[in-house]
């Protein structure tokens, strides 16, 4: 499914010249309100709100460039571009979300065992429709990483599991909020998986 999620997003980024840049140090209302005054919604947006020092825009190369130089001039923060094909979470993804919803429509879901978390929500997510549609429409929504941490903390969660290459997102749980005391854990391969079991067990025996 995230393969195909993937192929059609990059069928999508290939038609237009966009991508995604990450504004650090500004706070959220002052990027809003740049955005606000740059009155650009078809080719600037708001991507990412990953955490207090960090939000991410999407789309064309010269508004993003224009935003930046906005910051820059007024030594509001940083930007820097993110290494990415396309302008992932706007609307120039349209066309792909689409063909994707239409791919996943025969696809049957079932009610999780275990609350789903989506970005497009921040919120625990148990009804398979609901999960179904927002695993399309997140392709053109933004992310509210920073609000998933805070809904992570409020039901509980103690431990992380970042699944993939890379540790971006367990750098994302630490800087929002998220101490030493919580473990997280980097699982990539096989040995990975053994690592993070192993640790959990003997957490389990000294509590």
């Amino acid at each position: 499914m995230a393969a195909k999620r993937g192929e059609l997003m990059d069928e999508d980024s290939s038609r237009c010249d966009g991508t995604m840049m990450a504004v650090l140090f500004v706070p959220l209302e002052t990027v809003e309100q740049i955005l606000f005054d740059m009155n650009e919604p078809h080719f600037i947006s708001l991507a990412n709100d990953n955490a207090p020092n960090q939000i991410v825009l999407t789309g064309s190369i010269d508004a993003l460039d224009r935003f930046a130089r906005k910051i820059e001039s007024e030594r509001l923060g940083k930007c820097k571009r993110v290494v990415v094909s396309g302008p992932w979470h706007s609307h120039f993804i349209t066309s792909g979300r689409e063909k994707f919803e239409i791919w996943v429509d025969p696809i049957h879901f079932k009610k999780p065992h275990t609350p789903l978390i989506l970005n497009a929500t921040a919120k625990p997510e148990y009804h398979p429709t609901t999960i179904k549609h927002l695993i399309t429409y997140q392709l053109t929504s933004p992310v509210y990483w920073r609000d998933c941490m805070e809904t992570c903390r409020n039901i509980g969660v103690d431990t992380f599991f970042e699944i993939g290459p890379g540790r971006v997102l367990s750098g994302l749980v630490r800087v929002n909020g998220f101490g030493r005391s919580t473990p997280v854990y980097n699982i990539n391969n096989l040995r990975g998986i053994e690592l993070a079991i192993d640790n959990l067990t003997k957490i389990k025996e000294n509590e």
